[in-house]
């Protein structure tokens, strides 16, 4: 796996495929468990390639536009369901590392009540996995609507307006969560 950051390439690996030491710097947040697993990210310059990046814009403007259009139906009905299961905002809208280690708002369908976060406080003890993020087998805070969406992946479908504004690709890798810990090379 690999991530951008500042125009260089952050490759993940196990601390353990590590040749020699790397300088790291650790960016923390409180944790409720203990986090599983070290990664430390290797940088490699990467030369920018203007005809490529241009087309490859072209490209995530055009696709972003025919998704809009073709599914623009399919997005208000998604929508008006899920404010019909549990009124409220249709979108979840989450800070996400993008391009160049730049934050932007990550556009999704909302899959949970709208009072989730606060629910997740009584939930804390039930969390499956010991690290920072919250998973639950049969979480109460997931709609009926949004078990569908997620089962479906199309929760996920309002990031074409994320494309279209150029905040992310259609080819990246996964951006992760503002909130959680970062492992940077030095």
């Amino acid at each position: 796996m690999s991530e951008e950051l500042n125009g260089t390439v952050l490759l993940e690996r196990p601390v353990e495929q590590v040749e020699q030491p790397v300088p790291v710097a650790v960016q923390t947040v409180s944790q409720p468990k203990a986090a599983v697993g070290t990664v430390v990210h290797t940088p490699i310059e990467v030369k920018p390639k203007p005809v490529y990046g241009f087309f490859k814009r072209a490209f995530d403007i055009v696709v972003s536009l025919i998704c809009l259009t073709v599914g623009l139906p399919v997005y208000l009905i998604i929508a008006l369901a899920i404010v019909i299961d549990d009124p409220g905002n249709p979108f979840f809208v989450q800070d996400r590392v993008g391009k160049n280690g730049k934050v932007f708002k990550m556009i999704k369908f909302r899959s949970m009540k709208k009072d989730a976060e606060q629910i997740k406080v009584n939930l804390a003890e039930q969390n499956e996995y010991v690290s920072i993020h919250f998973k639950m087998e049969n979480d109460p805070r997931v709609t009926k609507v949004g078990k569908f969406l997620r089962k479906t992946s199309l929760d996920e479908t309002p990031q074409v307006l994320n494309l279209l504004t150029g905040e992310r690709d259609i080819i990246e890798t996964t951006k992760k969560n503002v909130g959680f810990s970062r492992v940077v090379a030095a």
